[in-house]
């Protein structure tokens, strides 16, 4: 063998071995030890998941969160991070092309949807009551509402109702409860509310002034014309005397569900020449009488009330 053909072998197994190439998967032993490897990727790596892969593939994502960058094919095209919390935007539908839409759910599913042209987002509290193109606003028992639009901006104003709601000026100038008192005779009353009564409720309180001073007896009171309902004194069991009525003095009324009754307790009868006291009987019984004795004569101040015959009378206290 001469020189060249020495040169010649040993170029050619240079170049053999330089070639040579080693399959881990068929000429490896059963463990493969990469710990004193200088470099090793074991994973495909990029910025962005392929859009194919097949079972037990693993890929990392270099854009992504630490923690939240390694994903294993768990099925046909379909990764699944392998550890980490997932970030929002990992768990929301595509943001790209959903731009001004709102993100919505059907207790199952989240997606974005699109909002109506001019829709408002209305929100009570921290809870958002819905989003719609409209919105009505209906104004409660007391309430008025006043909208309006500036041009700029929606106004809306809410007042009281006062002919619901009492106010301190009306309390204060008594008429909610004042019974006007129109023209009836000495026995059968008429009187109107402003605003006018809708029907009597049990329990309701009125103002009367009567402009006609009583006849004694049987005495009714109609309001706003809803029916003639019967003025009894404070127990409930006997007419108003004449004494009782006085035109342009004010009373106090209660309705008890049948009739009106006098709020304050029978009181004190003055007697005069224009309004005598009542004959006394069991339906007065305890009233106190006064009468004015003029120049020269005592005052008298008498009880109705009964002797052990049962027979009732005044009887002079003073």
């Amino acid at each position: 063998m001469n020189i060249r053909q020495i040169i010649v072998c040993i170029s050619t197994l240079c170049c053999a071995w330089s070639q040579t190439q080693v399959d881990l998967k068929t000429q490896a032993k059963s463990n493969v030890d990469f710990s004193q490897a200088m470099l090793t990727k074991p994973v495909r790596a990029g910025a962005v998941l392929p859009a194919t892969c097949t079972a037990a593939e693993m890929f990392f994502k270099t854009n992504a969160s630490a923690g939240q960058n390694l994903f294993a094919c768990v099925a046909t095209d379909t990764w699944a991070l392998l550890s980490g919390i997932p970030d929002a935007a990992s768990l929301l539908p595509p943001l790209a092309g959903n731009a001004g839409k709102l993100l919505t759910t059907d207790g199952t599913d989240v997606t974005w949807s699109a909002v109506p042209p001019g829709s408002v987002t209305i929100q009570n509290g921290a809870a958002i009551v819905g989003t719609r193109p409209a919105m009505e606003f209906i104004a409660g028992t007391g309430l008025i509402s006043a909208i309006s639009d500036t041009g700029s901006e929606i106004r809306v104003q809410h007042t009281v109702d006062t002919s619901v709601i009492e106010t301190v000026q009306s309390h204060q100038s008594g008429t909610p409860l004042l019974c006007a008192a129109e023209t009836g005779s000495s026995s059968a009353y008429l009187c109107s509310l402003n605003p006018a009564l809708t029907g009597y409720t049990r329990g309701m309180r009125l103002h009367w002034v009567p402009d006609v001073s009583g006849a004694g007896g049987v005495t009714t009171l109609n309001v706003d014309l809803l029916g003639a309902k019967r003025v009894m004194l404070a127990g409930g069991e006997a007419d108003p005397s004449a004494a009782d009525i006085q035109a342009g003095v004010m009373y106090d009324l209660w309705y008890d569900g049948t009739e009106f009754r006098f709020v304050s307790p029978d009181g004190l009868l003055t007697e005069s020449v224009a309004t005598p006291r009542p004959t006394c009987e069991a339906g007065i019984s305890g009233r106190i009488s006064y009468s004015h004795g003029g120049p020269g004569v005592k005052d008298e101040l008498s009880v109705c009330s009964k002797d052990q015959a049962d027979a009732y009378g005044w009887r002079i206290l003073y």
